[in-house]
């Protein structure tokens, strides 16, 4: 008999021996007309401590979401570099720095997304400076205005603002 089968009838043997010991039930003897009394006082109110408080949802945050794309890169990023540069291994660089280092390259090499990447992250994103509002800077007054009206004033904020970011 092989070891293989031979641990398999050990196995089945135990869990069935377990099975038969878990459906026995068990009876504790009592004198006749005792009354089983609980070993903890039961409450079904909150202590105050735990208490919902009055004009407040019971979980105002929500739950935190989970991101576990966003944690497997982080923990990949923070972990050590295992590439083929023996100088950086040699530096113990993580994975993070040596992005951080090639994206730099690029850009030194003249990528020009690589040069707009580098510039986000280290001066921030440039504002768009176009807005869209109304006379004098309020809202636009779209009630009033017919269907053809409203499609013009569409197509002319939209040129402005295509325009704009030329």
């Amino acid at each position: 008999m092989s070891p293989l089968a031979l641990r398999k009838i050990v196995v089945s043997r135990f869990i069935k021996k377990d099975k038969q010991q878990k459906s026995k039930p068990k009876v504790e003897q009592r004198p006749e007309g005792e009354v089983l009394k609980p070993k903890t006082k039961l409450s079904f109110h909150a202590s105050p401590a735990t208490e919902f408080k009055k004009g407040r949802s019971g979980n105002v945050n929500g739950r935190a979401p989970s991101k576990p794309t966003t944690e497997a890169m982080r923990r990949y990023l923070n972990a050590p570099y295992k590439g083929r540069n023996k100088e950086w291994k040699a530096r113990e660089f993580t994975n993070a720095e040596v992005l951080g280092i090639q994206v730099c390259q690029w850009a030194m090499d003249g990528d020009m997304r690589a040069m707009d990447t580098v510039l986000e992250r280290t001066e921030g994103k440039v504002p768009n400076p176009t807005t869209l509002s109304g006379p004098n800077g309020g809202p636009i007054d779209i009630a009033a205005m017919t269907p053809e009206e409203k499609m013009a004033r569409i197509a002319e904020l939209t040129r402005l603002s295509i325009s704009a970011g030329e």
